[in-house]
């Protein structure tokens, strides 16, 4: 896996903001069914127009972009909170993998250059998000299973390098509330099958560390 790295060539970011301040930006929602890591988006983006697509996402997680446009002008970057460049389509291709430097909001940008977008046509693409990583969707050295975790059991935090993040309900597309660290004792309120297995837990002496993680990231204690 490629680690995103922090530097960004000042000549993307120059050459990004001199390309989207001449045309319209539509924001729009990235929305993860429940219990899913992942999701899939249509649209037309035309002319100088810009359709951004956000979503919430953790340090530390592994976001995955896939793109197919209808022509070979149409391409996606990937901006970090605060829009920071993380990826580059028209220099990098139509495939990103990478982990994510921050917590927040990220942002897919689709946008059309050369002939498409001078002569104002109208292109359709296609878009795969998928995020793991921080909760990741395979399986952690010393997770459990839902056996192993009954309401009021205590686990540990585990395969993660530094912190997890907490999650406001049993989905990747949820929004961060808090950090635990690798080793943290958390105490187990319930778990539920959602695309693997989902614990919501607090965090043991501290009550306002509570959230939803994946029940691969708990050895049970």
């Amino acid at each position: 896996m490629k680690k995103v790295s922090a530097i960004v060539l000042a000549g993307f970011l120059l050459n990004a903001s001199m390309a989207f301040a001449e045309g319209d930006i539509q924001q729009k929602q990235i929305q993860f069914a429940k219990g899913k890591s992942g999701a899939t988006v249509s649209g037309k983006v035309k002319g100088s127009q810009t359709i951004d697509h956000q979503l919430r996402a953790s340090a530390g997680q592994t976001m995955t972009v896939d793109f197919k446009g209808g022509k070979s002008t149409a391409y996606f970057n990937l901006l970090a909170p605060g829009d920071q460049a993380l990826f580059v389509g028209q220099d990098a291709g139509n495939h990103f993998k990478g982990e994510l430097p921050a917590d927040g909001v990220y942002t897919v940008r689709v946008y059309l250059m050369g002939a498409a977008k001078s002569e104002d046509k109208e292109v359709g693409y296609t878009l795969k998000v998928n995020i793991g990583g921080g909760q990741s969707s395979g399986t952690a050295s010393g997770g459990g299973s839902p056996a192993h975790f009954e309401p009021g059991s205590y686990a540990e935090i585990t395969g993660v390098k530094g912190d997890l993040g907490l999650l406001s309900g049993p989905s990747m597309g949820e929004q961060t509330v808090g950090h635990v660290g690798k080793g943290r004792l958390v105490q187990v309120l319930k778990c539920e099958p959602n695309d693997g297995l989902w614990c919501e837990v607090e965090a043991r002496n501290d009550k306002s560390l509570h959230g939803w993680v994946k029940g691969q990231n708990l050895k049970a204690k």
